[in-house]
């Protein structure tokens, strides 16, 4: 069985993860990068030109954090976009290979075998937002990495270094910003004050030399944002369509507005509740489900980041004494709702249809393993009592 899954997961992130996306030419990346105003700095203004982002967003436009156009700045050094674009792909790798070296190591633990390796190796590598985020190179699996790095920070009591780094990946496309205010919850004020420090002063720079009026990202989130498109994966997507089938297509913004807030009034209660427990991974696990899940809008590669949730969880499964085949099975069943380990195109021929992506999407299947996984991540807290084991390997 073991031989089955690492033989499947090499196929599969061969042709999807490689050769798909090493053809692929399209997507959110190439309508960030260059900024305008980077181009301008660096003389490679025919870069801009042929990018997405000229057409998308013409100058002064830019979009995402200006931590994101700081990492990319080196791929300036080719006047070439495709070129740049390529180069991009292999340094994700790079990336996708630190982030799950870090996660095996916080959520897994050190003792590696190859089962473990296989199971880890087939949930993250048949993971389709992951290859969503692969083959557009969205700058999704840059912020799982810095997540995965504040982790370990964080797991050493290394706080101002993990502090520093949420602060970075806030800057980079804002999510992991939900982390900061956890981090004053639990008294780690050295990490609170560093990811501040660090937020202020790229905030500051990015002002200056950007303007953050006109950030794309930040005139959405004022104008609210929320799309009834098939792509929204946030609960907001699922109300606004369902609202459209009802025939009450303006109270979809409203119910989601008010849904949100109460999801986030009720998270933020639940952590405060448990504000002296010691299982943050699992804090940390449900606030990544909520930087995903409630904002106005989100796509499915957003849910690149639901790998950290899993780990957490698959970590947990593989440190109790007795295997809980319930809470396996469902965790399993919750991955391949969110996670669609079956190559689509395979599928599609199969069953005769050329749009089965579309049709998960705007049935929002998704977000049935998410609710799903929440629950898990909800019952796993209360009902594991917390040990000086478990507050010192989590």
């Amino acid at each position: 069985m073991v031989s089955v899954v690492c033989v499947y997961t090499a196929l599969h992130f061969f042709e999807t993860g490689v050769m798909v996306a090493y053809e692929n030419y399209y997507g959110d990346f190439l309508a960030n990068f260059p900024a305008p105003t980077v181009a301008g700095w660096t003389g490679q203004w025919s870069v801009y030109a042929d990018s997405l982002a000229h057409k998308w967003h013409p100058p002064p436009r830019w979009g995402f954090g200006p931590v994101f156009h700081l990492v990319t700045l080196p791929l300036l050094l080719s006047s070439r976009l495709a070129i740049s674009y390529r180069v991009w792909l292999f340094v994700n790798y790079c990336f996708l290979a630190l982030a799950l070296v870090i996660l095996y190591r916080e959520a897994i633990g050190p003792h590696v075998t190859i089962g473990r390796l296989a199971i880890v190796g087939g949930l993250t590598l048949n993971y389709y937002p992951l290859y969503e985020a692969l083959i557009q190179r969205n700058i999704e699996i840059f912020e799982l990495t810095l997540i995965a790095v504040a982790m370990a920070c964080y797991a050493k009591r290394r706080d101002g270094w993990a502090g520093a780094v949420v602060g970075m990946a806030a800057m980079t496309k804002f999510l992991p910003g939900i982390l900061v205010p956890y981090f004053l919850l639990k008294r780690r004020r050295r990490a609170f004050v560093s990811s501040v420090c660090v937020i202020l002063s790229l905030g500051v720079g990015a002002q200056f030399a950007f303007g953050w009026q006109h950030n794309w990202v930040v005139q959405q989130l004022v104008q609210g944002s929320y799309l009834e498109m098939p792509l929204n994966q946030a609960v907001s997507g699922a109300v606004l369509r369902l609202a459209v089938r009802l025939g009450h297509a303006t109270l979809g913004i409203r119910v989601s507005q008010v849904l949100i807030a109460i999801l986030v009034a009720g998270l933020a209660w639940y952590l405060w509740r448990r504000r002296a427990s010691d299982e943050w991974q699992i804090e940390w696990a449900l606030l990544v489900v909520a930087a995903i899940m409630l904002p106005p809008h989100n796509q499915n590669y957003y849910l690149t980041l639901l790998l950290i949730p899993y780990l957490v969880l698959l970590g947990n499964l593989f440190a109790a004494p007795r295997l809980n085949r319930w809470r396996a099975s469902l965790l399993g069943l919750s991955w391949f709702l969110t996670g669609w380990p079956l190559p689509l195109s395979v599928v599609e021929r199969a069953v005769g249809t050329s749009f089965l992506a579309e049709l998960l999407l705007a049935a929002s299947v998704s977000l049935w393993g998410v609710i799903l996984l929440v629950g898990l991540l909800v019952t796993e807290t209360t009902a594991r009592p917390l040990t000086a084991t478990s507050c010192c390997h989590r």
